[in-house]
């Protein structure tokens, strides 16, 4: 069938949306000369009858819906959230009371059980949920490593925040089982007589290993986006539930005596400063005998015979606290992620979707408005009747939805780049909005896909007193880029820290003299460049007796030049190039080295498709916004009187196919790039396997010669590919099978939502779509789903 302009049904259409008028303007020359006298000045009569009524504007959505999802929310935490993460807490609590054998009888055993469960749900529970509450958020981040990803969380606002309350969430509850546990004596200070304001280093174990716990399941949440508010309810898995906290506490361990590793290294420091041990030496001075090693090991030598006792109790704190902290995220995804029935009224939905507060509120209107409309049972024509019989509110469900998707569907145009530079406006642009004043522009169509601004509704209003002329530029003001505060002096452990970061002082010896030697080239060069056209210029007129004699005197002077400077300062530089190579082959060794570089490869790594699902951050609201439209496009068939949603079914139309097609367009880039790596892996295995059996005999060597032999050896070796090459290509291939999975995870719910949008469009209009223009590579993909529909 062929999508044609249909000229009787569109002026159909737009009569009865838009009923024409007329009028008889007012002539001031038939009025009476009573009226006209300069006494009585002239006034317009009000009219009645030919008074456009405009529908009152919306109320915002911090009035009408956001109060009702507040309330539904918090009635979800206040009776399932924080009751369950109670109750689960306290049987923690009866967990940990019987290993730790307290209690001679049950009512004993009861009263310490649900004692430590009520502090485990205030001090590790409740704070994980408020952060959980407070981080709530639909967009994810974009990023394509994980350092990126790291990178890009902390710079939100929010994010310091919540890792400092884990943090301290995690030291309060490590203090509180320092103090229920009296067996491994976790005291502030050592039980000694001599010296009695010592720290005690088990304690001092303890705490670090629960910042190291926080910091990983901070770690955890980072990677895996779990602050985007979840759409989908969690699934239980208690195995995971029960290794995931045992292996975070694991890896605690080490990172908590790194810690003190570096706390020890920190502290011989500080003694080397004048005065300050003797404010140190009484509360630290038995972390400082021996040596720099002596010390190290002195520390956990202070534990005695029960090391392994502490670093056991250790472990059973950070696991109790990842345990918890599980539990209770687990409970608030799982009562969030029901669906929110908050309102039959089509007005404080629409409200919700065009004047929100945030992304969420509005995400979880179109959610719910979603569901309203694609009720069954006559439920959602209803629905849809209601909100059609107000023409004024389609334009403000509609123009909102195509403006989400359009700024979605430029950021896969983009591929999740950042968005172009605005270009600057001309005078005539200006001029242009100038005359305008006071005049509202309403178009009958929707606005372009994918434009960042539109007309569609708005009024154009501007003030020729306020608005600067052409011929007038305006200086701008300049801003004080540098900071107007004092800086305040660092504290020399943060000085000695950055001086031994990878990028502090000693990492930058060598980039120091490789500057240095630059400099000097580039001083250099203007001597050369002063002599070299000199000699040039001599050399043509002159005979070459004089241009001879010349290079010869310029040439000593730049030798001796380059022996003076340059070549001391290089041999400098590969001597300290050296020397940092040989400090950090002492102090790191060869495995330690490689499983840094395999740690620091994966993790700053970029993934093509962590890139793919970062280009669609709001995933989740598109599916909704196509679904909502789509229900209510097709329930305007019959609910619609007055055709105001007919006129907007192109463009939705062309929304949808463009966003669908930029999806599919960016997966089949991925699955094209697969199938070649996996073809040529194919033909290198092909290669190798012919080289294997041999494919040069001993018979043809001997009938050729031994030269001819040795030739096609030869030829055979550099035709077959090493080992390393397969390998390689295998490792290529598992990771683009890896990046492909993850485009589909991103893109397979909007991409399904899109193709049961338009179907439910098609199957419900069918040939009635001849009617509307559609452009040429728009109409082909709706003319395929016509014929797949078969309607």
């Amino acid at each position: 069938m062929a999508f044609q302009q249909s000229s009787s049904y569109r002026a159909s259409m737009a009569s009865s949306a838009f009923p024409a008028s007329t009028s008889t303007p007012f002539n001031p020359s038939t009025s009476s000369s009573a009226f006209a006298s300069p006494a009585t000045p002239i006034r317009p009569l009000p009219s009645t009858i030919l008074s456009s009524k405009h529908a009152p504007p919306l109320p915002p959505a911090s009035q009408t819906y956001e109060p009702l999802v507040k309330g539904v929310l918090a009635s979800r935490l206040a009776r399932w959230v924080f009751p369950w993460a109670l109750a689960a807490c306290i049987a923690i609590g009866g967990a940990w009371t019987w290993g730790a054998g307290v209690g001679e009888d049950f009512a004993e055993f009861v009263r310490s059980a649900v004692g430590r469960g009520f502090v485990l749900w205030m001090l590790v529970a409740v704070p994980a949920i408020v952060v959980r509450k407070a981080g709530l958020t639909v967009s994810r981040t974009p990023a394509s490593s994980p350092a990126q990803l790291l990178r890009a969380t902390m710079a939100r606002p929010g994010s310091p925040r919540t890792l400092l309350s884990l943090l301290g969430s995690a030291v309060l509850f490590g203090a509180f089982f320092a103090i229920v546990d009296s067996k491994s004596r976790f005291t502030v200070f050592v039980n000694s007589r001599k010296h009695p304001h010592y720290l005690n280093p088990r304690l001092l174990f303890l705490l670090s290993t629960q910042l190291a716990t926080a910091a990983l399941f901070f770690l955890r949440v980072v990677l895996r986006d779990r602050m985007v508010f979840p759409w989908t309810a969690p699934q239980l898995n208690p195995t995971s539930l029960t290794i995931v906290p045992a292996l975070s506490s694991v890896a605690a361990l080490p990172l908590a005596g790194l810690t003190l590793l570096v706390g020890r290294i920190t502290l011989g420091l500080l003694y080397w400063l004048p005065v300050l041990p003797i404010f140190l030496k009484p509360f630290t001075g038995h972390f400082v005998r021996g040596g720099l090693l002596g010390g190290v090991f002195g520390v956990f030598n202070v534990f005695g015979s029960r090391v392994l006792g502490v670093i056991g109790q250790a472990f059973i704190a950070g696991f109790l606290t990842t345990l918890v902290w599980d539990v209770a995220c687990y409970l608030f995804d799982s009562c969030v992620a029901m669906p929110i029935q908050t309102t039959t009224d089509p007005a404080v939905l629409v409200s919700a979707v065009s004047k929100p507060s945030s992304e969420l509120f509005q995400a979880l209107a179109w959610r719910e408005l979603e569901a309203r409309a694609g009720e069954e049972d006559g439920k959602g024509e209803a629905f849809a009747r209601a909100l059609l019989a107000d023409t004024a509110l389609w334009p403000h469900v509609v123009r909102p939805g195509l403006l989400l998707l359009g700024e979605d569907y430029q950021k896969l145009v983009r591929r999740g780049g950042p968005a172009p530079a605005p270009a600057p406006s001309s005078a005539t642009e200006e001029s242009a909005s100038q005359s305008t004043f006071g005049q509202s522009t309403f178009s009958s169509s929707t606005p372009s896909f994918g434009a960042s601004q539109s007309t569609f509704g708005q009024s154009t209003l501007g003030a020729a007193s306020s608005t600067p002329s052409a011929s007038t530029p305006v200086k701008p003001t300049p801003l004080l880029r540098a900071s107007i505060f004092k800086q305040a002096p660092p504290s020399p452990a943060r000085v000695v820290a950055d001086a031994l970061a990878a990028d502090g002082v000693v990492g930058r010896v060598p980039d120091v003299f490789n500057g240095a030697v630059e400099g000097v080239e580039k001083a250099l060069h203007p001597v050369e460049a002063a002599f070299s056209p000199l000699g040039k210029t001599l050399a043509g007129p002159l005979s070459k007796s004089i241009a001879g004699p010349l290079e010869r005197a310029v040439s000593p002077v730049k030798d001796a030049l380059h022996e003076a400077v340059v070549e001391p300062v290089r041999e400098t530089r590969g001597a300290v190039a050296e020397i940092v190579a040989k400090i950090h082959d002492l102090v790191l060794p060869a495995p330690v080295r490689e499983a840094y570089g395999s740690l620091h490869a994966w993790w700053t790594r970029e993934r093509a498709g962590r890139a793919a699902a970062g280009a669609l951050p709001r995933r989740e609201t598109d599916a909704v916004v196509v679904g909502a439209l789509a229900h209510i496009i097709a329930h305007s068939l019959t609910a619609d009187r007055f055709g105001a949603v007919q006129r907007d079914i192109p463009r939705v139309m062309e929304a949808m196919v463009r966003f669908l097609g930029e999806v599919e367009g960016w997966v089949g880039e991925m699955e094209a790039r697969r199938v070649a790596v996996a073809e040529e892996l194919e033909r290198a295995r092909i290669v190798r396997d012919l080289e294997g059996k041999g494919r040069v005999e001993k018979g043809e060597d001997e009938g050729r010669g031994e030269d001819e032999g040795e030739d096609a050896r030869a030829a055979e070796s550099e035709r077959a590919p090493p080992k390393e090459n397969v390998e390689a290509l295998e490792h290529q291939l598992a990771l683009i099978e890896d990046d492909l999975r993850h485009a589909h995870e991103a893109f397979g719910g909007v991409a399904e939502a899109l193709k049961t949008a338009l179907a439910r469009i098609v199957r419900t209009f069918g040939a009635k779509l001849s009617a509307f223009r559609f452009p040429p590579v728009v109409a082909a993909k709706i003319q395929g789903w016509i014929d797949v529909v078969g309607v």
